[in-house]
């Protein structure tokens, strides 16, 4: 392949790379807007700081136990991460 041909070649690289970034700028920028839009919203899950903690220690509490098994253990943990988030 001559000059000419790696220069086209590397241009035509260069385009798609471009082209590549901007989609993932847009999709990014989206996101965000969605983001913001959802955390506007009055029904927006975990709003409170007290329901973002409780959230926290029962998804804790999920991965300690392995995810599986235990429902009362669990049901007693997430009662009392409740009494605690008040």
């Amino acid at each position: 392949m001559d000059r000419a041909g790696l220069a086209a070649l590397r241009a035509g690289m260069r385009d798609r790379v471009g082209r590549l970034e901007a989609a993932v700028g847009f999709a990014q920028a989206g996101l965000r807007f969605w983001a913001a839009a959802l955390a506007e919203r009055d029904d927006a899950p975990f709003r409170d700081a007290g329901d973002r903690v409780a959230a926290a220690r029962a998804a804790a509490d999920g991965r300690a136990n392995g995810g599986g098994g235990r429902p009362q253990k669990k049901a007693k943990r997430a009662k009392r991460a409740k009494r605690l988030a008040k």
